[in-house]
């Protein structure tokens, strides 16, 4: 119990600046149930006092900050989820030009392969004629040059002959 008054008396001391009473430190070693209306005055007027400067200086601020935050945090997300939407829009778009882009090269190519073959058969058409008019004009001058020889093989046989004759008889034929 020594201890417990000692306890008791350092309260008193600690509280009493605070506006205690001395009859509720003194009743420590009973419950006391019924507060002192003084006190609990006291404590009412200073919770109000200091709630108007904690709330213009303290909370009002931070509360700003907060909302400032979340305003700023949510612009950027919304932001950043509409630039992903349209980087989806636009990739599909990419895609499907691309695709479109891919047909029509395709379709110029085999148009072009179309325009080179036709005129590949032509070259090759206008060449044959080319190469078969020359190659009648060759038969038609060897046919020609070979006529002429043989007339004149014929002439010139005849001419050797006589006077192969005239020399064999001795005398001119």
């Amino acid at each position: 119990m020594r201890g417990a008054s000692k306890h008791s008396l350092l309260s008193f001391s600690a509280l009493s600046p605070l506006g205690l009473p001395a009859p509720a430190l003194a009743a420590s070693d009973g419950l006391n149930l019924i507060p002192d209306l003084t006190l609990l005055a006291a404590n009412l007027v200073v919770f109000l006092l200091l709630i108007v400067p904690t709330q213009r200086w303290l909370l009002a601020p931070l509360v700003r900050i907060l909302v400032e935050r979340e305003r700023r945090t949510m612009g950027a997300t919304q932001r950043a989820e509409a630039t992903a939407t349209e980087a989806v829009q636009i990739r599909g778009e990419l895609e499907r030009e691309l695709v479109r882009a891919r047909a029509d090269a395709q379709a110029q190519r085999s148009l072009s392969l179309g325009e080179a073959e036709v005129e590949e058969r032509r070259i090759l058409e206008e060449a044959r004629i080319d190469a078969s008019r020359a190659l009648e004009a060759v038969r038609s001058a060897v046919e020609g040059e070979l006529t002429q020889a043989r007339r004149t093989l014929q002439s010139d046989a005849q001419d050797l002959s006589r006077e192969a004759a005239a020399r064999i008889l001795g005398r001119a034929l």
